[in-house]
């Protein structure tokens, strides 16, 4: 397998995206109310960056929005899916969570990816832990305003802008943050920026910076909302970011197969030696779009990660949890 599916996975999912951009509400998703936050300033491909996409949007509605009973509620937004609106570096910026519980999750979608692809898993993740789960627009998809077309953010850029929004909607720490395809880079990068305020990361078949300096993905173009991230800034960023000690992480990679599966897999096992708390997953079956694929075992990893953040205890044996749901562990 070339990277050749890649472009196409790519070049197929900004379509949905677009759509999306459009019709201002995820496919299968009921349409969400706009609402403005905060609005001072502050300082300062498609859903998916590398392997082929296996499915569209899941289209089951959510659930209902939960009323959290395992924790108290926290500040920030309604948690009933609702578009809220804030001004990062001058732009408007949209926010969605579900529930009200802590910690708070933050899912970051993957290049070009608007956060309503997120709001079924979100919902139901909302509900099955108690906790807020919350998703975001990037500048120039979904909702939120674009950047000027002559930027060049980094990754690093983009995770210090995460910051700023959740800082500005009232979500105060702890957090634990989802990063799916490049979300994963902007995952690792916000983890460094806010170490002590994340208590746990679940990595859905995420991108690394092996990928970004891999021949092999050599034909993947990082861009999104009409702007291009400067890659060689966000390699140097992402070396000098770290380990996750012992934070609770959850790798979950997808089923692939041949040169693939041999070029994917060892960045993968990357992810996963970042905490010596980790688990990872193969999830049978599944393309790159897991949280499409098999939403229940994303749902049951963002589970299992908010009771180890909210306990201090380390993760649950990884057969315990994802065997019965479709998932093959690793290590």
């Amino acid at each position: 397998m070339t990277a050749e599916p890649v472009r196409r996975a790519i070049a197929g999912l900004a379509v949905v995206a677009l759509a999306l951009v459009a019709t201002g509400c995820s496919a299968g998703s009921p349409s969400a109310t706009v609402s403005t936050g905060t609005t001072s300033s502050a300082p300062a491909p498609p859903a998916s960056s590398s392997p082929p996409a296996s499915s569209a949007p899941a289209s089951s509605a959510p659930p209902s929005t939960p009323s959290p009973t395992a924790s108290a509620t926290s500040p920030g937004p309604p948690g009933d899916g609702s578009v809220h609106l804030y001004t990062v570096d001058g732009r408007s910026t949209a926010l969605y969570c579900f529930g009200t519980g802590s910690p708070t999750v933050v899912v970051i979608p993957g290049l070009t990816a608007p956060g309503s692809l997120w709001r079924r898993v979100a919902s139901a993740s909302a509900e099955q832990s108690g906790a807020r789960v919350c998703s975001y627009d990037r500048p120039g998809l979904g909702t939120s305003e674009a950047r000027r077309p002559s930027a060049t953010p980094t990754i690093g850029r983009v995770a210090t802008e995460l910051g700023v929004l959740l800082r500005k909607a009232g979500l105060e720490p702890p957090f634990v943050v989802v990063g799916h395809s490049y979300g994963g880079m902007v995952a690792r990068l916000f983890v460094s920026q806010q170490r002590s305020d994340v208590r746990g990361v679940v990595m859905v078949d995420a991108s690394t910076v092996g990928e970004l300096r891999s021949p092999y993905f050599a034909d993947v173009h990082w861009w999104e909302g009409g702007n291009s991230v400067d890659v060689p800034a966000s390699i140097r960023e992402l070396d000098a970011s770290g380990t996750f000690g012992s934070t609770p992480l959850v790798v979950l990679t997808q089923d692939a197969t041949g040169t693939y599966r041999d070029q994917w897999y060892p960045l993968q096992d990357s992810l996963a030696a970042l905490s010596t708390d980790s688990v990872h997953v193969v999830v049978k079956g599944a393309g790159h779009l897991i949280q499409d694929d098999n939403p229940p075992i994303v749902e049951a990893a963002i589970a299992d990660v908010v009771t180890a953040a909210r306990t201090g205890a380390p993760l649950p044996d990884c057969a315990t949890t994802f065997a019965a749901l479709g998932g093959r562990c690793i290590g």
